[in-house]
């Protein structure tokens, strides 16, 4: 999944800031005193709004294959019998998700930063969209969560 994510984050970065600097060089080309445009900026914005869609994916994928891989190794028998709550057994799949969603917004970081060190922006907030992107993926597990029922209540349904 990470591979996927950089790979999709990298490839998303270069088709947006070529298409970015092929419009000011147009803009520069064409129209005499054309006002500055903040490239960081335009390439940070289109690009978390880009990454976001991606995350709407991925995160759900990441998520249910975490309970998924459990069932499938016959592990999660293991696991809810183990001398844990399922409240603990939740709480540490949910920090694993997020410290994995921190490590995939870091190596997509390290292109922004790159472009912010060449060019200084004039107020482009990638701090804030990082943070607006890790906190849709908390909710997204939240609600992924929510919506499991655990296998004690299953059944007893059943």
């Amino acid at each position: 999944m990470l591979t996927v994510f950089v790979f999709l984050s990298g490839f998303f970065f270069y088709s947006i800031l070529t298409a970015v600097v092929q419009s000011t060089m147009m803009q520069a080309a064409y129209g005499q005193g054309s006002p500055p445009v903040d490239v960081p900026g335009i390439v940070t914005r289109s690009l978390f709004g880009t990454v976001s869609v991606v995350l709407l994916f991925m995160i759900p994928m990441i998520t249910m294959g975490l309970v998924a891989e459990e069932k499938k190794r016959g592990t999660i028998e293991l696991l809810l019998t183990a001398p844990v709550s399922n409240v603990q057994v939740m709480l540490g799949k949910y920090f694993a998700t997020l410290t994995f969603l921190l490590i995939m917004f870091a190596t997509s970081g390290i292109t922004i930063s790159a472009l912010s060190c060449t060019v200084s922006p004039s107020g482009s907030p990638s701090s804030e969209r990082i943070s607006a992107c890790f906190s849709m993926g908390r909710r997204c597990w939240r609600w992924v969560c929510s919506s499991r029922r655990s296998p004690k209540t299953r059944s007893s349904r059943v």
